[in-house]
Protein backbone atom coordinates (compact mmCIF):
# COMPACT_ATOMS: atom_id res chain seq x y z
CA UNK A 1 0.00 0.00 0.00
CA UNK A 2 1.60 3.27 -1.08
CA UNK A 3 1.46 6.33 1.14
CA UNK A 4 0.74 8.34 -2.00
CA UNK A 5 -2.78 6.88 -2.20
CA UNK A 6 -3.93 8.06 1.22
CA UNK A 7 -4.65 11.42 2.81
CA UNK A 8 -1.85 13.40 4.50
CA UNK A 9 -1.28 13.15 8.25
CA UNK A 10 -2.33 16.51 9.65
CA UNK A 11 -1.43 16.05 13.34
CA UNK A 12 2.25 16.51 14.16
CA UNK A 13 3.67 15.81 17.63
CA UNK A 14 7.35 16.78 18.04
CA UNK A 15 9.06 14.53 20.56
CA UNK A 16 9.31 14.56 23.52
CA UNK A 17 5.66 15.29 24.31
CA UNK A 18 3.56 14.30 27.32
CA UNK A 19 1.03 12.67 24.99
CA UNK A 20 3.58 10.03 23.95
CA UNK A 21 5.12 7.92 26.71
CA UNK A 22 8.36 6.01 26.08
CA UNK A 23 7.58 3.03 28.32
CA UNK A 24 10.45 0.97 29.67
CA UNK A 25 13.06 3.73 29.34
CA UNK A 26 15.11 4.90 32.31
CA UNK A 27 15.65 8.37 30.84
CA UNK A 28 15.48 10.30 27.58
CA UNK A 29 18.44 12.19 26.16
CA UNK A 30 17.90 15.17 23.87
CA UNK A 31 20.44 15.06 21.04
CA UNK A 32 20.89 17.04 17.83
CA UNK A 33 19.50 14.04 15.92
CA UNK A 34 16.44 13.36 18.06
CA UNK A 35 15.33 11.98 21.40
CA UNK A 36 17.49 9.01 22.46
CA UNK A 37 15.93 6.59 25.00
CA UNK A 38 18.24 4.86 27.47
CA UNK A 39 17.46 1.66 29.36
CA UNK A 40 19.95 2.14 32.19
CA UNK A 41 19.89 5.18 34.51
CA UNK A 42 22.05 8.14 33.53
CA UNK A 43 24.36 7.73 36.54
CA UNK A 44 25.50 4.30 35.29
CA UNK A 45 27.22 5.73 32.21
CA UNK A 46 30.22 6.88 34.25
CA UNK A 47 30.80 3.23 35.17
CA UNK A 48 30.46 1.67 31.71
CA UNK A 49 33.68 -0.16 30.83
CA UNK A 50 33.38 0.47 27.10
CA UNK A 51 31.13 1.58 24.26
CA UNK A 52 29.68 -1.93 23.82
CA UNK A 53 27.74 -1.49 27.06
CA UNK A 54 26.72 2.02 25.99
CA UNK A 55 25.42 0.65 22.68
CA UNK A 56 23.30 -1.95 24.50
CA UNK A 57 21.92 0.78 26.75
CA UNK A 58 20.88 2.77 23.67
CA UNK A 59 19.23 -0.14 21.85
CA UNK A 60 15.52 -0.01 22.75
CA UNK A 61 14.79 -3.65 23.60
CA UNK A 62 11.39 -3.79 25.28
CA UNK A 63 10.73 -0.07 24.77
CA UNK A 64 7.41 1.07 23.34
CA UNK A 65 5.65 4.34 22.66
CA UNK A 66 2.25 4.57 24.35
CA UNK A 67 -0.57 6.91 23.36
CA UNK A 68 -4.29 7.04 22.65
CA UNK A 69 -5.81 8.03 19.35
CA UNK A 70 -8.67 7.38 16.94
CA UNK A 71 -6.19 7.54 14.06
CA UNK A 72 -5.89 4.83 11.47
CA UNK A 73 -2.31 5.71 10.54
CA UNK A 74 0.82 7.03 12.18
CA UNK A 75 4.15 8.10 10.78
CA UNK A 76 7.20 8.16 13.02
CA UNK A 77 10.20 10.29 12.05
CA UNK A 78 13.35 8.62 13.36
CA UNK A 79 17.12 8.62 13.10
CA UNK A 80 18.19 4.97 13.03
CA UNK A 81 21.58 3.28 13.36
CA UNK A 82 21.91 -0.37 12.33
CA UNK A 83 24.62 -2.39 14.01
CA UNK A 84 27.51 -4.01 12.15
CA UNK A 85 29.38 -6.46 14.40
CA UNK A 86 32.82 -6.96 12.92
CA UNK A 87 33.57 -8.61 10.61
CA UNK A 88 29.93 -8.88 9.55
CA UNK A 89 27.93 -6.26 7.56
CA UNK A 90 25.03 -4.34 9.16
CA UNK A 91 22.00 -6.39 10.07
CA UNK A 92 18.81 -6.37 8.01
CA UNK A 93 16.24 -3.65 8.84
CA UNK A 94 14.26 -4.55 11.95
CA UNK A 95 10.51 -3.89 12.16
CA UNK A 96 8.53 -1.60 14.40
CA UNK A 97 5.47 -3.40 15.84
CA UNK A 98 2.06 -1.84 16.40
CA UNK A 99 -0.30 -3.06 19.13
CA UNK A 100 -3.81 -1.58 19.30
CA UNK A 101 -5.92 -2.38 22.38
CA UNK A 102 -3.69 -5.39 22.97
CA UNK A 103 -3.90 -6.69 19.38
CA UNK A 104 -0.79 -6.95 17.21
CA UNK A 105 -1.56 -5.32 13.86
CA UNK A 106 0.42 -6.73 10.95
CA UNK A 107 1.85 -4.03 8.70
CA UNK A 108 1.50 -3.76 4.91
CA UNK A 109 4.55 -4.46 2.77
CA UNK A 110 7.05 -1.63 3.11
CA UNK A 111 5.48 -0.28 6.30
CA UNK A 112 6.79 -0.64 9.83
CA UNK A 113 10.50 -0.29 8.90
CA UNK A 114 12.86 2.65 8.55
CA UNK A 115 13.90 2.85 4.91
CA UNK A 116 17.02 4.89 5.57
CA UNK A 117 19.55 4.36 8.33
CA UNK A 118 23.11 4.95 9.40
CA UNK A 119 25.49 2.36 10.79
CA UNK A 120 27.26 1.86 14.10
CA UNK A 121 30.24 -0.46 13.75
CA UNK A 122 30.99 -2.56 16.84
CA UNK A 123 34.23 -4.36 17.61
CA UNK A 124 32.92 -6.51 20.47
CA UNK A 125 36.13 -7.76 22.03
CA UNK A 126 37.60 -4.29 22.51
CA UNK A 127 34.19 -2.71 23.05
CA UNK A 128 34.72 0.09 20.54
CA UNK A 129 32.14 1.63 18.23
CA UNK A 130 32.20 3.98 15.25
CA UNK A 131 28.99 5.77 14.24
CA UNK A 132 28.24 6.66 10.63
CA UNK A 133 24.92 8.58 10.79
CA UNK A 134 22.40 8.37 7.99
CA UNK A 135 19.35 10.39 7.00
CA UNK A 136 16.26 10.91 9.11
CA UNK A 137 13.70 8.35 8.00
CA UNK A 138 9.92 8.04 8.24
CA UNK A 139 8.26 4.82 9.41
CA UNK A 140 4.64 4.41 8.27
CA UNK A 141 2.44 2.51 10.71
CA UNK A 142 -1.06 1.15 10.13
CA UNK A 143 -3.34 1.00 13.18
CA UNK A 144 -5.93 -1.16 11.46
CA UNK A 145 -5.31 -4.26 9.33
CA UNK A 146 -4.61 -3.82 5.63
CA UNK A 147 -7.67 -5.73 4.55
CA UNK A 148 -9.92 -3.63 6.79
CA UNK A 149 -8.48 -0.42 5.35
CA UNK A 150 -8.99 -1.68 1.80
CA UNK A 151 -12.57 -2.62 2.64
CA UNK A 152 -13.24 0.81 4.07
CA UNK A 153 -11.94 2.49 0.88
CA UNK A 154 -14.28 0.29 -1.14
CA UNK A 155 -17.21 1.05 1.14
CA UNK A 156 -17.33 -2.46 2.58
CA UNK A 157 -18.83 -3.16 5.97
CA UNK A 158 -16.49 -3.62 8.90
CA UNK A 159 -18.47 -5.55 11.47
CA UNK A 160 -16.80 -8.60 12.94
CA UNK A 161 -13.39 -8.04 11.40
CA UNK A 162 -11.46 -8.45 14.65
CA UNK A 163 -10.88 -12.15 14.04
CA UNK A 164 -11.57 -12.44 10.33
CA UNK A 165 -9.28 -13.55 7.54
CA UNK A 166 -9.86 -11.32 4.52
CA UNK A 167 -8.50 -11.94 1.03
CA UNK A 168 -6.43 -14.80 2.35
CA UNK A 169 -4.50 -12.55 4.75
CA UNK A 170 -4.66 -12.83 8.53
CA UNK A 171 -6.00 -9.68 10.12
CA UNK A 172 -3.92 -10.04 13.28
CA UNK A 173 -1.15 -12.34 14.45
CA UNK A 174 -2.11 -14.58 17.35
CA UNK A 175 -0.20 -16.65 19.87
CA UNK A 176 -1.16 -20.28 20.30
CA UNK A 177 -2.07 -21.74 23.69
CA UNK A 178 0.77 -21.81 26.18
CA UNK A 179 2.50 -25.07 27.19
CA UNK A 180 2.56 -26.12 30.81
CA UNK A 181 4.95 -27.80 33.16
CA UNK A 182 8.12 -25.72 33.54
CA UNK A 183 9.63 -26.52 36.94
CA UNK A 184 9.81 -23.93 39.71
CA UNK A 185 10.68 -24.16 43.37
CA UNK A 186 7.41 -24.70 45.22
CA UNK A 187 7.47 -21.81 47.67
CA UNK A 188 5.81 -18.77 46.08
CA UNK A 189 6.93 -15.26 46.91
CA UNK A 190 4.64 -12.58 48.24
CA UNK A 191 3.41 -10.61 45.24
CA UNK A 192 0.27 -8.62 45.93
CA UNK A 193 -0.98 -9.31 42.40
CA UNK A 194 -4.68 -8.78 42.00
CA UNK A 195 -5.20 -11.65 39.58
CA UNK A 196 -7.16 -9.49 37.20
CA UNK A 197 -5.23 -10.61 34.12
CA UNK A 198 -5.38 -7.11 32.67
CA UNK A 199 -3.07 -6.85 29.68
CA UNK A 200 -1.42 -3.63 30.83
CA UNK A 201 -3.59 -1.37 28.67
CA UNK A 202 -7.22 -0.74 29.55
CA UNK A 203 -7.96 -4.26 30.82
CA UNK A 204 -11.29 -4.27 29.04
CA UNK A 205 -10.64 -7.36 26.92
CA UNK A 206 -11.94 -5.56 23.84
CA UNK A 207 -10.22 -6.63 20.65
CA UNK A 208 -10.19 -3.04 19.52
CA UNK A 209 -10.99 -3.75 15.85
CA UNK A 210 -14.61 -4.67 16.31
CA UNK A 211 -16.07 -2.72 13.46
CA UNK A 212 -17.91 -0.29 15.70
CA UNK A 213 -16.73 2.60 13.54
CA UNK A 214 -15.79 2.78 9.88
CA UNK A 215 -12.03 2.53 9.51
CA UNK A 216 -11.82 5.35 6.99
CA UNK A 217 -8.83 7.30 5.77
CA UNK A 218 -10.23 10.72 6.72
CA UNK A 219 -8.41 11.04 10.02
CA UNK A 220 -10.48 8.96 12.42
CA UNK A 221 -11.67 5.44 13.05
CA UNK A 222 -14.35 6.96 15.28
CA UNK A 223 -13.01 5.13 18.35
CA UNK A 224 -10.16 6.26 20.59
CA UNK A 225 -7.88 3.29 21.24
CA UNK A 226 -4.77 2.46 23.23
CA UNK A 227 -1.77 2.24 20.92
CA UNK A 228 1.73 0.91 21.49
CA UNK A 229 4.59 1.18 19.01
CA UNK A 230 7.33 -1.30 19.94
CA UNK A 231 10.77 -0.16 18.82
CA UNK A 232 13.31 -2.47 17.11
CA UNK A 233 15.31 -4.23 19.81
CA UNK A 234 18.63 -4.23 17.94
CA UNK A 235 18.78 -0.78 16.35
CA UNK A 236 19.58 2.60 17.89
CA UNK A 237 16.46 4.74 17.40
CA UNK A 238 16.36 8.49 17.97
CA UNK A 239 12.81 9.80 17.98
CA UNK A 240 12.05 13.04 16.11
CA UNK A 241 8.28 13.43 15.63
CA UNK A 242 5.02 11.51 15.44
CA UNK A 243 2.41 12.22 12.75
CA UNK A 244 -1.20 11.01 12.89
CA UNK A 245 -4.43 11.35 10.94
CA UNK A 246 -6.38 12.14 14.14
CA UNK A 247 -5.59 13.87 17.44
CA UNK A 248 -3.12 12.18 19.80
CA UNK A 249 -4.04 11.89 23.49
CA UNK A 250 -2.02 10.95 26.56
CA UNK A 251 -1.90 7.19 27.23
CA UNK A 252 -4.11 5.30 29.63
CA UNK A 253 -2.70 4.39 33.02
CA UNK A 254 -0.67 1.19 32.91
CA UNK A 255 -2.45 -1.52 34.93
CA UNK A 256 -0.03 -4.41 34.58
CA UNK A 257 2.33 -5.28 37.45
CA UNK A 258 5.99 -4.43 36.88
CA UNK A 259 8.45 -7.15 35.81
CA UNK A 260 12.10 -6.13 35.60
CA UNK A 261 14.37 -8.58 33.78
CA UNK A 262 18.13 -8.66 33.18
CA UNK A 263 19.93 -11.06 30.90
CA UNK A 264 22.19 -11.59 27.89
CA UNK A 265 21.73 -11.11 24.14
CA UNK A 266 19.05 -13.81 24.18
CA UNK A 267 17.04 -11.66 26.60
CA UNK A 268 17.94 -8.59 24.55
CA UNK A 269 16.23 -10.31 21.61
CA UNK A 270 19.00 -11.70 19.40
CA UNK A 271 17.61 -13.67 16.43
CA UNK A 272 13.96 -12.78 17.17
CA UNK A 273 12.09 -11.65 14.08
CA UNK A 274 10.30 -8.66 15.65
CA UNK A 275 10.24 -6.60 18.87
CA UNK A 276 7.16 -8.39 20.20
CA UNK A 277 8.79 -11.74 19.36
CA UNK A 278 11.62 -11.53 21.89
CA UNK A 279 11.07 -14.00 24.70
CA UNK A 280 10.67 -11.40 27.50
CA UNK A 281 8.02 -9.53 25.49
CA UNK A 282 6.22 -12.77 24.61
CA UNK A 283 6.11 -13.69 28.31
CA UNK A 284 5.09 -10.20 29.43
CA UNK A 285 2.25 -9.90 26.93
CA UNK A 286 0.99 -13.40 27.73
CA UNK A 287 0.78 -12.59 31.45
CA UNK A 288 -0.22 -8.92 31.34
CA UNK A 289 2.97 -7.76 33.05
CA UNK A 290 4.54 -4.34 32.51
CA UNK A 291 8.03 -5.21 31.25
CA UNK A 292 11.30 -3.41 31.83
CA UNK A 293 13.86 -5.32 29.74
CA UNK A 294 17.49 -4.92 30.79
CA UNK A 295 18.73 -7.66 28.51
CA UNK A 296 22.21 -6.52 27.47
CA UNK A 297 23.75 -8.26 24.49
CA UNK A 298 27.12 -9.67 25.50
CA UNK A 299 27.06 -7.78 28.79
CA UNK A 300 25.23 -9.79 31.46
CA UNK A 301 28.40 -10.24 33.52
CA UNK A 302 27.24 -9.36 37.05
CA UNK A 303 28.14 -5.68 36.77
CA UNK A 304 27.56 -3.89 40.11
CA UNK A 305 25.89 -0.91 38.39
CA UNK A 306 23.28 -3.29 36.97
CA UNK A 307 22.67 -4.82 40.40
CA UNK A 308 22.14 -1.33 41.85
CA UNK A 309 19.78 -0.50 38.99
CA UNK A 310 17.69 -3.58 39.82
CA UNK A 311 17.85 -2.72 43.51
CA UNK A 312 16.44 0.75 42.91
CA UNK A 313 13.85 -0.14 40.25
CA UNK A 314 10.16 -0.36 41.19
CA UNK A 315 9.24 -4.02 40.62
CA UNK A 316 6.65 -6.64 41.51
CA UNK A 317 8.90 -9.42 40.20
CA UNK A 318 12.57 -9.48 39.16
CA UNK A 319 14.41 -12.08 37.09
CA UNK A 320 18.10 -12.39 36.26
CA UNK A 321 19.34 -14.76 33.57
CA UNK A 322 22.99 -15.35 34.35
CA UNK A 323 25.97 -17.21 32.99
CA UNK A 324 26.44 -17.35 29.26
CA UNK A 325 28.07 -13.94 28.84
CA UNK A 326 30.54 -14.79 31.60
CA UNK A 327 31.53 -17.77 29.44
CA UNK A 328 31.45 -15.74 26.20
CA UNK A 329 33.98 -13.28 27.61
CA UNK A 330 35.85 -15.86 29.68
CA UNK A 331 35.34 -13.14 32.28
CA UNK A 332 35.66 -15.10 35.53
CA UNK A 333 36.87 -18.33 36.99
CA UNK A 334 34.64 -20.39 39.29
CA UNK A 335 36.39 -18.92 42.34
CA UNK A 336 35.24 -15.38 41.40
CA UNK A 337 31.87 -16.31 39.90
CA UNK A 338 30.19 -17.76 43.00
CA UNK A 339 30.81 -14.79 45.34
CA UNK A 340 30.00 -12.38 42.50
CA UNK A 341 26.54 -13.98 42.14
CA UNK A 342 26.01 -13.76 45.91
CA UNK A 343 27.00 -10.09 45.84
CA UNK A 344 24.71 -9.38 42.89
CA UNK A 345 21.75 -10.96 44.69
CA UNK A 346 22.64 -9.25 47.98
CA UNK A 347 22.53 -5.85 46.26
CA UNK A 348 19.12 -6.55 44.71
CA UNK A 349 17.80 -7.70 48.07
CA UNK A 350 18.82 -4.38 49.67
CA UNK A 351 15.98 -2.74 47.77
CA UNK A 352 13.69 -5.74 47.35
CA UNK A 353 13.95 -7.91 50.47
CA UNK A 354 10.76 -9.90 49.75
CA UNK A 355 10.08 -9.29 46.05
CA UNK A 356 9.95 -12.52 44.02
CA UNK A 357 13.42 -12.90 42.50
CA UNK A 358 14.07 -15.55 39.85
CA UNK A 359 17.55 -16.72 38.92
CA UNK A 360 17.52 -18.33 35.48
CA UNK A 361 20.45 -20.52 34.49
CA UNK A 362 21.66 -20.75 30.86
CA UNK A 363 19.67 -22.30 28.05
CA UNK A 364 21.27 -25.20 26.24
CA UNK A 365 24.15 -24.14 23.99
CA UNK A 366 26.26 -27.11 22.84
CA UNK A 367 29.09 -24.83 21.75
CA UNK A 368 29.96 -24.01 25.37
CA UNK A 369 28.19 -26.72 27.37
CA UNK A 370 31.49 -28.42 28.20
CA UNK A 371 34.01 -26.13 26.54
CA UNK A 372 34.93 -22.71 28.00
CA UNK A 373 35.03 -19.45 26.08
CA UNK A 374 35.89 -16.94 24.92
CA UNK A 375 33.54 -17.11 21.96
CA UNK A 376 33.87 -15.14 18.73
CA UNK A 377 32.34 -14.84 15.29
CA UNK A 378 34.12 -17.28 13.00
CA UNK A 379 35.83 -15.15 10.31
CA UNK A 380 34.88 -17.83 7.77
CA UNK A 381 31.17 -17.09 8.34
CA UNK A 382 29.37 -15.95 5.19
CA UNK A 383 28.26 -12.28 5.13
CA UNK A 384 24.95 -11.84 6.93
CA UNK A 385 25.07 -15.32 8.46
CA UNK A 386 27.50 -15.25 11.39
CA UNK A 387 28.43 -18.48 13.13
CA UNK A 388 30.12 -18.50 16.52
CA UNK A 389 33.10 -20.53 17.69
CA UNK A 390 35.10 -20.78 20.92
CA UNK A 391 38.79 -20.58 21.70
CA UNK A 392 38.47 -22.65 24.88
CA UNK A 393 39.36 -26.30 25.44
CA UNK A 394 37.41 -28.82 27.53
CA UNK A 395 40.50 -29.58 29.62
CA UNK A 396 40.57 -25.93 30.78
CA UNK A 397 37.66 -26.66 33.14
CA UNK A 398 40.15 -28.32 35.51
CA UNK A 399 41.78 -24.90 35.94
CA UNK A 400 38.51 -23.28 37.04
CA UNK A 401 37.37 -21.93 33.67
CA UNK A 402 33.61 -21.86 33.24
CA UNK A 403 31.23 -23.75 30.98
CA UNK A 404 27.45 -23.68 31.00
CA UNK A 405 27.30 -27.01 32.77
CA UNK A 406 29.58 -25.72 35.52
CA UNK A 407 27.58 -22.50 35.81
CA UNK A 408 24.23 -24.28 36.19
CA UNK A 409 25.63 -26.33 39.06
CA UNK A 410 27.16 -23.23 40.66
CA UNK A 411 23.90 -21.26 40.47
CA UNK A 412 22.01 -24.14 42.08
CA UNK A 413 24.58 -24.17 44.88
CA UNK A 414 24.12 -20.41 45.36
CA UNK A 415 20.31 -20.41 45.45
CA UNK A 416 19.67 -23.49 47.61
CA UNK A 417 21.39 -22.28 50.81
CA UNK A 418 19.90 -18.81 50.47
CA UNK A 419 16.43 -20.34 50.32
CA UNK A 420 17.26 -22.61 53.24
CA UNK A 421 18.36 -19.53 55.20
CA UNK A 422 14.92 -18.00 54.79
CA UNK A 423 14.71 -16.32 51.38
CA UNK A 424 11.58 -18.14 50.22
CA UNK A 425 10.97 -15.51 47.53
CA UNK A 426 14.17 -16.51 45.72
CA UNK A 427 13.70 -19.10 42.99
CA UNK A 428 15.83 -20.96 40.48
CA UNK A 429 14.68 -21.90 36.99
CA UNK A 430 16.85 -24.36 35.08
CA UNK A 431 17.44 -22.93 31.62
CA UNK A 432 17.28 -26.45 30.19
CA UNK A 433 13.57 -26.44 31.05
CA UNK A 434 13.16 -23.41 28.79
CA UNK A 435 15.34 -24.70 25.93
CA UNK A 436 16.96 -28.12 26.18
CA UNK A 437 18.18 -31.06 24.13
CA UNK A 438 14.84 -31.84 22.48
CA UNK A 439 14.40 -28.17 21.57
CA UNK A 440 17.86 -28.08 19.99
CA UNK A 441 16.87 -31.05 17.85
CA UNK A 442 13.64 -29.37 16.76
CA UNK A 443 14.77 -25.72 16.70
CA UNK A 444 18.59 -25.60 16.46
CA UNK A 445 20.47 -22.32 16.76
CA UNK A 446 21.61 -21.30 13.29
CA UNK A 447 24.54 -19.26 14.64
CA UNK A 448 25.27 -21.84 17.39
CA UNK A 449 24.66 -19.24 20.13
CA UNK A 450 21.20 -17.61 19.84
CA UNK A 451 17.71 -19.18 19.57
CA UNK A 452 15.99 -18.34 16.31
CA UNK A 453 12.58 -16.66 16.18
CA UNK A 454 10.42 -19.78 16.83
CA UNK A 455 12.64 -20.75 19.77
CA UNK A 456 12.48 -17.22 21.18
CA UNK A 457 8.69 -17.51 21.21
CA UNK A 458 8.88 -20.96 22.77
CA UNK A 459 11.11 -19.72 25.60
CA UNK A 460 8.73 -16.81 26.17
CA UNK A 461 5.69 -19.05 26.32
CA UNK A 462 7.41 -21.36 28.79
CA UNK A 463 8.59 -18.50 30.96
CA UNK A 464 5.04 -17.13 31.01
CA UNK A 465 4.11 -20.35 32.78
CA UNK A 466 6.92 -19.74 35.26
CA UNK A 467 5.55 -16.26 35.96
CA UNK A 468 2.00 -17.53 36.38
CA UNK A 469 3.12 -20.21 38.82
CA UNK A 470 5.29 -17.76 40.72
CA UNK A 471 2.72 -15.03 40.97
CA UNK A 472 -0.19 -17.33 41.69
CA UNK A 473 -2.65 -16.06 39.12
CA UNK A 474 -4.02 -17.16 35.78
CA UNK A 475 -3.16 -13.97 33.90
CA UNK A 476 -5.00 -12.95 30.76
CA UNK A 477 -3.29 -14.23 27.64
CA UNK A 478 -2.39 -11.62 25.07
CA UNK A 479 -4.80 -11.32 22.19
CA UNK A 480 -1.93 -11.48 19.71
Amino acid sequence: MSTATVAPLRVVVPLPDERVEVRGAAWLETTDRGLLPHRLPAWTRAQFPDRFVALCDEQPAGLRLRLRTAATRLRLDVDVLRVAVGPQPPGAPQPFDVVVDGVLVEQPDGWGVAAGAGVVELEPHHGTTVERPGPTSSVDLALVPTALRAGARAGAGTAGLADADLDGRPVVARVDGLPRGVGLDPTPGRTGLDGSGAAGLDGSGAAGLDGSGAAGLDGSSGVVRDVEVWLPYGEVVRLVALHADAPVLAPSRTRGRRWVHHGSSISHGAAADRPTGTWPVVAARATGLDLVNLGMSGNAVLDPFVARTLRDAPADVISVKLGINVVNHDAMRLRAFVPAVHGFLDTIREGHPTTPLVVVSPLLCPLVEDTPGPTFIDPASPPGAPVFATRGRPEDVADGRLTLRVIRAALAEVVAPRRAAGDGALHLVDGLDLYGDADWDALPMADLLHPDAPAQRLVGERFADVLRGLLGYAGGASRA
